[in-house]
């Protein structure tokens, strides 16, 4: 213990003398170990209760200035006993199916199931996957079927929901599917109902694993276009001989962009196909044009095309 003066501790540490100091009043520190206790008698000046509230000593400061804020805590994906939370239903049944949906993607690509796959576009929204299993088992023995493309009346609904409920788009009606066979022979012998009809839809039938571009000189380009696959054959099949009808549609909605292609057998078929002038689909003038121009102009030195317009361009 040890009395001192105030004033007398600020002027030994600046090293100066205040002159006309307060009264002296006599105080006790009692210093620990770990910090230093000011005990101080009641004094009416408020000048002496400012001037002991501003004093703190060297520990204290110190132990303001190394205490650490505590840290938050973590949390664990583990119960009390160490073992892991059950998950709920929905969840799990949401991992199952974004895990059946990787592997499946895994195996659509694969070149050897390729091999041995069809593509068939242009069915019937009224087909279901018994149907279509059916119709293709003629060939050979199938692994399996997919329907794809599902053509859905409200955004907010899947696929797959909309093919269950038979919810389609009141402008579409079709899609398209793959059919899987055990052999790849037997998927060859199933392009033979490529051009066929089934249900009043032109089918389009394709190997997956061969990239048979269709012959650009025999095809033509249509535009401003709002109609099915079935309203482009029965147009243009009075020119000639047609092959397939492809319409580009969006990846989500399935609805078709505003054009689309029809290849025939023959490039005869396409000059007359380009002599059409003013023809009306559904409300809209088409804009026909051939695809490859390159092929146009050597036809043209042999007669075979009176009219050259550049592809995607009107008459």
């Amino acid at each position: 213990k040890m009395d001192y003066a105030i004033g007398s501790l600020s002027d030994l540490i600046t090293g100066s003398v205040t002159p006309n100091k307060p009264k002296v009043v006599k105080k006790q520190i009692t210093v620990s170990e770990s910090k230093l206790q000011i005990t101080t008698p009641q004094s009416n000046s408020s000048e002496d209760s400012l001037k002991r509230n501003s004093v703190k000593t060297t520990d204290q400061i110190n132990s303001v200035s190394t205490e650490k804020t505590p840290k938050k805590r973590k949390l664990l994906d583990t119960n009390e006993n160490g073992s892991k939370p059950k998950k709920s239903k929905n969840s799990e049944n949401a991992e199952r199916r974004i895990t059946q949906k990787v592997k499946n993607e895994k195996r659509e690509e694969d070149p050897e199931l390729l091999s041995r796959t069809v593509f068939v576009g242009n069915l019937p929204v009224t087909l279901n996957t018994k149907k279509f299993k059916k119709l293709f088992a003629k060939y050979g023995n199938i692994e399996a079927v997919r329907i794809r493309g599902v053509p859905i009346a409200d955004p907010k609904t899947s696929k797959k929901v909309a093919l269950i409920k038979k919810e389609f788009h009141p402008e579409r009606k079709s899609f398209h599917g793959y059919v899987r066979f055990e052999k790849r022979e037997d998927a060859v012998k199933a392009t033979e109902m490529n051009s066929t009809i089934y249900q009043d839809h032109h089918l389009r039938v394709c190997l997956c694993d061969v990239d048979d571009k269709p012959d650009e000189s025999k095809a033509i380009f249509i535009g401003n276009l709002n109609a099915e696959e079935d309203d482009l054959w029965k147009l243009f099949e009075s020119c000639g001989s047609v092959a397939s009808v492809r319409i580009i549609r969006d990846g989500k909605t399935g609805i078709g962009k505003g054009f689309g292609y029809v290849n025939f057998h023959n490039s005869d078929a396409v000059s007359l196909a380009l002599e059409m002038e003013n023809v009306q689909l559904k409300g809209r003038e088409l804009r026909i044009s051939i695809c490859n121009l390159g092929a146009a102009k050597k036809n043209k030195k042999n007669n075979k095309v009176k009219k050259i317009v550049k592809p995607g361009k009107p008459k």
